[in-house]
């Protein structure tokens, strides 16, 4: 696991160096925004840390990116000054569900979620379908954690393995962008297909040990 670990940080920094090359883009650009851009906005309480143009427009009034961090790093200062334990404990809750609500696998649509090119008859009636898709995909969601939660209260003993594992990589991503960073719908997205497999898994293995059970009794 360390090994694949190491080749996707370095498949990744290699796969960005080639996209900044192929694009012509300067990383060093004075509009780059510095990481602690996203730590401020994710702490924005009117907008319960979502992406908003009012904290994009006051990281770039200020010039230079050492300007930007200092300027978004007294703002983080400043919004967490303006917390209570009430109040930062229901902002973390609401930019949890934020993560969760849409379900996670509705991908095909452009960055405003609006669809680049469709079949005119699913245009005409995309609101509809949209909707049915997205009552399916919560519904799933919500049966493969349930599954998965019963699995872990019928064996009451935590066991170190690639279950495990799957869980913290899928609770791991939610609380960094429910706890650290700047919160959207799509952040979940890259943990549906692990949960898909343990949300099977655990469903399998709930039936099959009841199936089992049932053929013993006879």
């Amino acid at each position: 696991m360390f090994i694949f670990c190491a080749l996707g940080i370095l498949l990744a920094n290699g796969t960005g160096k080639l996209l900044n090359a192929t694009y012509h883009y300067n990383v060093n650009n004075p509009k780059q925004f510095p990481i602690v851009h996203w730590i401020y906005m994710g702490l924005n309480q009117q907008k319960f840390g979502k992406y908003n143009k009012a904290d994009r427009s006051y990281t770039l009034n200020h010039n230079g990116f050492s300007s930007a961090q200092n300027a978004d790093i007294s703002g983080v200062k400043d919004r967490m000054i303006d917390y209570n334990p009430l109040t930062f404990s229901t902002h973390l809750i609401i930019k949890y569900g934020i993560l969760w609500h849409e379900g996670t696998f509705q991908t095909l649509t452009d960055y405003q979620k609006g669809y680049i090119f469709a079949p005119k008859l699913f245009l005409n009636y995309s609101k509809p379908i949209l909707w049915i898709s997205q009552l399916f995909s919560k519904a799933l969601m919500s049966l493969f954690l349930l599954s998965i939660l019963m699995k872990l209260l019928r064996e009451k003993q935590i066991t170190k393995n690639s279950f495990l594992l799957s869980i913290l990589i899928i609770f791991g991503i939610s609380l960094l962008h429910t706890i650290i960073w700047e919160v959207k719908t799509r952040y979940q997205f890259i943990t549906f297909f692990l949960l898909f497999f343990i949300g099977i898994y655990a469903l399998a293995e709930y039936f099959e040990k009841d199936h089992v059970k049932k053929i013993e009794s006879l």
